[in-house]
């Protein structure tokens, strides 16, 4: 039996996205064939772009912060510091 194909209108009605919005999200993805220029998606190429969908639960990940050096811990103890120095001065 021969694969279904779908358009992009109607893979962006799946995803429940615009066709602008799906078309930009499949730029960098090449999970479709092509006729002319229309764009044309299996089952297999709609399951494989559901994959390639970022997670919520990975993009909510804070990236790591870079390790401070001592000079940098040295210089925010400082600025500390200094800035609660200047807020007494001003409660004054």
């Amino acid at each position: 039996m021969p694969p279904k194909f779908y358009t992009l209108a109607e893979v962006a009605a799946i995803f429940r996205v615009s066709k602008r919005v799906f078309a930009q999200f499949i730029a960098d993805k090449p999970f479709y064939r092509t006729i002319g220029r229309a764009k044309l998606f299996t089952d297999q190429d709609i399951a494989q772009l559901y994959e390639a969908m970022e997670s919520p639960s990975k993009a909510l990940s804070a990236p790591a912060l870079p390790a401070q050096s001592s000079e940098h811990a040295r210089v925010a103890a400082l600025m500390s510091r200094a800035l609660r120095k200047k807020a007494k001065q001003i409660g004054r």
